[in-house]
């Protein structure tokens, strides 16, 4: 039986995955056993699968992103069960057509600027200093639009002066690798921040790295500062990054300085891409003044 197939899989686990995608595949099995908890190798083809399919949908009331993973899942074992002869080629063709599945996107989370206000403005008690670098860390990701993993990988000869205008960052990201320029000159605070949890001399990173923690354990802390904030929205890394996107869009910068600034390069994220210098980045900005938003 095909169910049992599914059984063995799990239970071998023939590939090191995170105890929650195992638990995935937990639920996926449960849920084919409810629709047939008999279905034999022959009977594996494109109506029964269009027919899982119909039952997660109408039966079960599952939306789309979850219906997704389990059809991976799905996907997965029939090609293991194939690679063990139990099944061939011809009977699992449909597997390369597109079965179709609505996935709606997910609405980005970001910060609004009052919000960013009150998060800047918590106080914390000497007992509450985790919270409070977590606090101005995040802070830092808003104004560079840097993921936590950049911060800790941010070095010091990224730093620049600028005569004219002030503090900014030039270089590549942790994360992929591409040039960015950051003009740190717009936020203020900013630089309080850098010095605050600024390196040794000797070490070439620009924040002391005894500050970091568990990127889970960091998401954790923001909740709890976000609770602390009176901010109801799900926090965690990566929104800060947006709601640096965010600013940067609502307020006017120019399409090409964002791409710069974020980092991106392929054509799918940004329409264009431009070879950009401070020179751009402070005309392409010039009209953005983030400092009498307070944050």
């Amino acid at each position: 039986m095909f169910n049992s197939y599914i059984r063995q899989y799990i239970d071998d686990r023939p590939e090191k995955l995170e105890a929650s995608t195992w638990e995935k595949y937990e639920g996926f099995l449960k849920h084919l056993n409810d629709f047939n908890p008999k279905i034999s190798f022959a009977e594996v083809d494109e109506s029964l699968v269009r027919n899982f399919k119909k039952y997660l949908e109408q039966k079960l009331g599952l939306v789309g992103s979850t219906i997704k993973s389990y059809f991976d899942k799905l996907k997965k074992v029939i090609r293991a069960a194939q690679r063990d002869s139990y099944f061939d080629n011809s009977q699992t063709q449909f597997l390369s057509d597109d079965i179709k599945i609505k996935v709606s996107k997910p609405k980005r989370t970001f910060l609004e600027p009052e919000e960013i206000k009150r998060w800047r403005a918590l106080t914390f008690t000497p007992g509450e200093a985790g919270l409070e670098r977590d606090r101005d860390f995040f802070l830092f990701q808003i104004y560079t639009g840097y993921y936590y993993n950049d911060l800790e990988a941010l070095k010091k000869d990224q730093l620049m002066r600028d005569a004219e205008y002030g503090s900014f960052i030039s270089g590549e990201r942790d994360n992929n690798g591409h040039d960015t320029i950051i003009p740190l000159f717009k936020f203020p605070n900013a630089e309080a921040i850098l010095e605050k949890y600024l390196s040794p001399e000797s070490d070439e990173h620009a924040f002391n790295r005894k500050h970091f923690i568990e990127v889970q354990a960091y998401n954790r802390n923001l909740k709890n500062i976000a609770a602390k904030a009176g901010i109801k929205k799900a926090l965690s890394s990566k929104i800060a990054r947006h709601t640096n996107a965010q600013l940067w869009i609502r307020f006017g910068a120019e399409g090409p300085i964002i791409s710069k600034m974020m980092g991106h390069a392929k054509e799918e994220t940004t329409r264009h891409y431009y070879s950009v210098n401070i020179p751009e980045i402070v005309h392409g900005a010039r009209n953005i003044d983030f400092k009498q938003l307070g944050i």
